[in-house]
């Protein structure tokens, strides 16, 4: 029986606080998403980034 071993991507858990955004009532001065992380959250995203880099084109994670 063979083991099967998850990708860095399938473990991965966010930790700290997170937000992404975006205003739809005034994209004129506001475009884009906006992206806001507390200490852990941006350790947390960096750790998502580098998972998906050692997984590869394979990888799918949405947010």
């Amino acid at each position: 029986m063979a083991v099967q071993r998850l990708s860095p991507v399938n473990t991965w858990r966010q930790s700290g606080r997170v937000s992404l955004w975006r205003y739809t009532e005034n994209e004129r001065n506001y475009p884009g998403w906006n992206l806001n992380a507390d200490a852990a959250g941006c350790r947390s995203l960096l750790e998502l980034l580098d998972a998906l880099t050692i997984t590869g084109p394979a990888a799918v994670w949405s947010l």
